[in-house]
């Protein structure tokens, strides 16, 4: 089963090839607790319920990325959710707002496979107010009336995620769809396994392979520790020489993360790093695979 999971994800990736197409990469590189944001199959996988608020800054401009997310399950099988994605970059603004749905197929013990989809709007705009000068433009200039400035239409977008014992694998393409653009591709592919170092720390090494329409073959390698399922610390670095620290903490159903990114040669002119907060809640236990329960961890150890 392993080897038809695998010719899946390959063709999957194949058919997602890089074109031209509007720069919506902030709203993917999240490393710190929001794989909701890039995969919809995140919907029925995890807690009963659970919502999140991510907001990223880039200091000294004004590019600010802000996510907000609820999803619940509906059965031991399936999942709903919601998603609002806002993107500021001057007087450019971009909206996503998109509900998903998400079905686990269990193959056999330890091993599952869940199916996602989204579905929603993409809505891009100017704030003029944000132009310098506006009221003495030609406001029929076709540079600030193109439809690549101003344009609503549908988005959708697909995910898959591969469940093993404690490896997960994952592999969507959040705007499959986009009727604003010919032809509108993003690829994703994440791949992560828990590591017990004893009953209370755990170690989760991520890879992630992005392929967006400006940011093409970007590599990222995350380091994650957990401790007692309450703090968490990470250590991630990329290909496009960016890195990145993050620090939290969740009790008693509420999360707050702090994730900083440092800059490159590229835009070390322009900002000094990239500032993220996040805030979680949670209901109800998260569906974890019964290897990974609390009382298999000594006897997975050895």
């Amino acid at each position: 089963m392993k080897k038809y999971i695998f010719i899946t994800i390959s063709i999957l990736f194949l058919q997602f090839r890089p074109v031209k197409a509007q720069d919506l990469t902030m709203n993917y590189l999240s490393y710190v607790y929001n794989l909701y944001n890039i995969n919809p199959a995140y919907c029925a996988f995890g807690h009963k319920f659970s919502g999140i608020a991510d907001v990223r800054h880039k200091s000294g401009t004004d590019a600010t990325n802000a996510m907000v997310g609820l999803n619940g399950l509906l059965s031991d099988k399936q999942g709903i959710g919601g998603r609002l994605n806002a993107d500021t970059r001057g007087p450019y603004q971009v909206m996503i707002a998109d509900v998903t749905y998400g079905y686990k197929v269990s193959i056999k013990e330890h091993q599952s496979i869940y199916l996602g989809v989204s579905a929603g709007f993409y809505n891009k705009s100017l704030n003029t107010s944000k132009i310098k000068n506006y009221s003495s433009l030609d406001q029929d200039d076709p540079v600030l009336t193109n439809s690549n400035f101003k344009s609503t239409s549908f988005a959708g977008g697909i995910g898959l995620i591969y469940e093993y014992k404690t490896l997960e694998l994952s592999v969507s393409a959040p705007e499959l769809i986009n009727l604003s653009q010919h032809s509108y591709n993003y690829v994703i592919l994440m791949a992560a396994n828990i590591f017990h170092i004893n009953k209370s720390i755990e170690f989760i090494p991520m890879v992630f392979y992005f392929n967006t329409p400006i940011v093409k073959n970007l590599l990222s390698a995350q380091g994650k520790f957990e401790y007692n399922d309450n703090l968490w610390f990470q250590l991630g670095a990329q290909t496009n020489s960016l890195y990145n620290i993050g620090v939290g903490f969740h009790k008693n159903g509420l999360g707050l993360g702090y994730n900083y990114t440092t800059s490159n040669k590229l835009t070390n002119v322009q900002t000094s790093g990239t500032h993220e907060v996040i805030l979680t809640f949670r209901v109800g236990s998260k569906k974890r695979a019964p290897y990974l329960n609390k009382r298999n961890v000594e006897e997975h150890i050895e």
